[in-house]
């Protein structure tokens, strides 16, 4: 019925959680110019997961300098585009 009480003593997986979401929120935000949106988290942790997926395909490429240029010109054109494009800069 009740949820267990949040832990958020330094170093606890609450707050660390916590600590990522907000960054998640903030990037977000200032990636899009917009208010910060509920699941934040999951769009960040998922648009890296998409990162590190297609950097493995590159570096496994016989071609990876001409499948970066191929994947710059791949970005998504939905309201995320930006915020793909920063981690990328941030990956790299």
């Amino acid at each position: 019925m009740f949820s267990k009480p949040k832990d958020y003593s330094k170093g606890s997986p609450d707050m660390v959680n916590m600590l990522e979401a907000n960054e998640a929120r903030t990037e977000e935000s200032a990636t899009m110019n917009s208010r910060w949106a509920p699941g934040a988290l999951r769009r960040h942790k998922r648009a890296v997961k998409k990162l590190a997926k297609q950097e493995k395909a590159i570096a496994k490429s016989s071609t990876p300098d001409l499948d970066r240029m191929l994947a710059k010109h791949n970005e998504p054109t939905t309201r995320l585009g930006k915020a793909y494009k920063r981690l990328r800069e941030k990956m790299s």
